[in-house]
Formats: C-alpha cells, sequence, structure tokens
C-alpha cells in the first residue's frame, strides 16, 4: 500500500516546524536565548526531516519525484544520490595566471607613464648652477653640481649640459650683479631646465673678518647682527631677481642653505655667536625660499642633523680645511637634491 503523496508530507513538515517554533518561542520568553532558539529550531528540523525520510522509505521508489535522491537519474554522468564530479577548474584559479593578469595594468600603467616621461623629456638638459666655491668644488674631487648632473642624466635619460655661474669667494651682492648685469648669464638662467642656487656663506664669512675690527671686538653682536640684516636683504633681491628671469617657472629652480664650518663647532664666544647667526640666515633662505615656491633642501640639516649638533667633520662631511664639503659632502648634497625629483623648466 502506498503511502500518502509527498505533497502531503510537506504540508505535515512544515505545520510540526510552525508548532515547535512557537513552543520553543513561548519557554523561552521575550529574554530568552538565542543560541538556545536556533538548537531547538535546528532540532525540529531534524525532526521533520527523520519523518519525512521514514516516510520517503515506506512509500518506495515509485513515488519519489525525477531527480530526488533515490530517483535512479542522474546529471551530468554523477552517480544517483551522490554530488557530482567537482569540476577541476571551479573556484581555482592558476596562480601565476591571475598574478600575471593582476600586474598586467600596472606593467601598463609603467610602459604608458615611461613612454610619456620619453616624449616629454628635452633632447638635452640645460643645467645652470649658481653659487660660490661650494659650487665650484673647491677642497673635493668632485662638487654637488657634477654628482647632481651625472644622476639627472641617468633619471631622465637624456644628457645634461652645464653652465656653471660660480666664483670662489662670490657673495650674494656677487651673484646678484652677475643675473643683473651680465645678459650671457640672464639668457642662460632663461633658457635653463635646471637651476641651482646656493651662496651666503662668505657674506658671514665677511662678518667675521670685519671681527677684527676694534668696534666689532667691542660689540661681536652688532656686527654680526649687520652682516646678517645685510645677507638678508641681498638674498631677497637675488631671489626675486631669479623668478622674474625664469618668468615665474620655479619648478626647476632649487636653493639651498649654509653647512655650518667646522670652526663654529666650538663653544667659545664667538663661535657661539656666529652659529647663532647662521641659524638665523638659514631659517630666512628656507622661509623666503618657500615663499616663492621654490623647492629648497637644507644642506645644513643633512650635515648637522635635525637638532644641528652633529659634527660634520666628525662624519668626514667636511674638507681638511673645515670650511668647504668634502667628496662624501658633495655627494651628500646631490642626493639631496635627488629628492626633490626630476621636475624641470618648460623651456623651447
Amino acid at each position: 500500500m502506498s503511502g500518502p503523496p509527498r505533497s502531503v508530507l510537506h504540508a505535515l513538515a512544515a505545520c510540526v516546524l510552525l508548532v515547535l517554533a512557537a513552543c520553543s518561542a513561548g519557554d523561552d520568553g521575550a529574554g530568552g536565548d538565542d543560541e538556545r532558539t536556533v538548537a531547538d529550531e535546528g532540532s525540529s528540523q531534524d525532526a521533520a526531516d527523520d519523518a519525512l525520510d521514514s516516510d520517503d522509505a515506506a512509500a518506495g521508489s515509485g513515488s519519489s519525484d525525477a531527480g530526488s535522491p533515490g530517483d535512479g537519474s542522474s546529471h551530468g554522468g554523477a552517480e544517483a544520490g551522490s554530488p557530482p564530479d567537482p569540476d577541476p577548474d571551479a573556484g581555482a584559479g592558476d596562480p601565476a595566471a591571475d598574478d600575471a593578469t593582476s600586474s598586467e595594468p600596472t606593467a601598463e600603467a609603467e610602459e604608458e607613464a615611461g613612454e610619456a616621461t620619453a616624449a616629454a623629456a628635452p633632447s638635452e638638459v640645460r643645467y645652470v648652477a649658481l653659487g660660490d666655491s661650494i659650487a665650484v668644488g673647491t677642497g673635493a674631487d668632485t662638487s654637488y653640481v657634477d654628482e647632481y648632473a651625472v644622476w639627472l642624466e641617468e633619471e631622465i635619460g637624456t644628457e645634461v649640459i652645464v653652465t656653471r655661474v660660480a666664483t670662489d669667494g662670490w657673495t650674494t651682492d656677487d651673484l646678484l650683479s652677475e643675473l643683473r648685469g651680465d645678459d650671457t648669464v640672464r639668457t642662460s638662467v632663461a633658457d635653463a631646465h635646471v637651476v641651482t642656487l646656493n651662496a651666503g656663506g662668505n657674506d658671514l664669512v665677511g662678518g667675521l673678518r670685519q671681527l677684527g675690527d676694534a668696534t666689532c671686538r667691542r660689540d661681536v653682536a652688532e656686527c654680526l647682527d649687520t652682516a646678517v640684516a645685510d645677507v638678508e636683504a641681498t638674498w631677497d633681491e637675488l631671489l626675486a631677481e631669479l623668478v622674474e628671469v625664469t618668468n615665474g617657472d620655479v619648478a626647476g629652480v632649487r636653493a639651498m642653505d649654509i653647512p655650518r664650518p667646522a670652526l663654529l663647532d666650538g663653544e667659545g664666544r664667538v663661535a657661539r655667536a656666529l652659529r647663532e647667526r647662521l641659524d638665523i640666515v638659514n631659517d630666512h633662505l628656507a622661509t623666503t625660499t618657500e615663499d616663492a615656491g621654490v623647492p629648497f633642501v637644507s644642506v645644513h640639516e643633512a650635515f648637522h642633523g635635525p637638532d644641528g649638533h652633529r659634527s660634520a667633520r666628525a662624519d668626514e662631511l667636511l674638507a681638511v680645511d673645515g670650511v668647504h664639503p668634502s667628496t662624501a659632502g658633495h655627494e651628500l648634497i646631490a642626493e639631496q637634491l635627488a629628492e626633490l625629483g626630476t621636475d624641470l623648466r618648460r623651456v623651447e
């Protein structure tokens, strides 16, 4: 004798589930434990499933729906009542292929960026170095100008032509005179893709020389303060002239402050006074340069640390004269300039 139709069994099971769930909810109350409710509902589901399985077994295979367990049918060659064979390709991608796929956009982006850079790079890069003995490389086997030019060539992939407008002993006033009065210098700067500027150290040395004067010996601070005011005023004019000659396109211009000579490392009255004035000048150079939108590097910080207490001479960043950068010092200055990137001025 065949059992009741399967649809009736399903309806009966659903009713049983509803009744059991209602009873469980009533026992737990409004503040009942959620975990207990879930467990009770799971037990109710198991009981209903057992009842259905028992009825199915009694009813026999003749009452089974097509495709249900025990009906003898197959899907895609799988044995009835068992899960189909897993697709070896499903859910498991090829790691190498995945990596290649994920890296393709990055590689393409890098290639496009490289092509854009190559297209934008001029056939040659014109670099003008404005400065004093530091730009010349006095006391070293190289200069930051030479080291920076080599780095630019490697990064941009274009020959760098260097024009050095620098001489031992030049002050900010000397550079200002060159920039204002020499048409060749003005044209070179106006046509340059990159310009570097270092100046001011010899201005302070001039103030130091004045200490031999009887008046300065009586009032060291006053003489040094006069030298500081002079270098700051001339620097401001020099910077303004540079911005004018470049038509305000200062993206490829780089300026720097002044490293401390070893003679200022002492704790004597004059050394301390000079060290304080050097810090004042360097702060002024940094502030005015950044206000003008000109990229700036602090050579003083690179040589002496953020607090200014490190000895550049002890770190062999100064030449044997204790005043000019050594070869290692020039290499460090070039590294600082390199951190500013490869922006060039837009010139024909």
